[in-house]
Formats: C-alpha cells, structure tokens, sequence
C-alpha cells in the first residue's frame, strides 16, 4: 500500500481517513496498472478524501 498509494497512505497515517475508507480506495484503484495515472489519483485523492465523511460514522458516498 505504500507503494502504490503513498500520498494517501500519509492521510491515513494523519488520522484523517480511518482504515476501513483507505483499505476501499486501495481495493478501487487495484485495477489502475500504470504508475503515471496512479501517482495521479494518488496524488487527486489525497487531496480530496480529507473531506469525506467516515463511512462508519457518515454517509457514503460523499456528495
């Protein structure tokens, strides 16, 4: 994971996502296979994901 997603690794090592919303977005982008896109929504989704809510605490998805 910390491979493959290392800027939203560092949002969850923040305590900003819980494990079960960056465990969801390592299985969604499993699929991407080249490293420029995936530094690429790597990089969108570390942005962004510190604003949805929890999915245990929240709806889902966010709007």
């Amino acid at each position: 994971m910390r491979e493959r997603l290392p800027k939203v690794g560092q949002v969850f090592a923040a305590g900003e996502i819980d494990y079960h919303m960056f465990q969801t977005l390592v299985y969604r982008t499993d699929l991407i296979t080249d490293p420029q896109v995936l530094a690429r929504v790597d990089a969108e989704l570390a942005l962004r994901v510190r604003g949805w809510p929890s999915m245990t605490r929240g709806s889902w998805p966010p709007r």
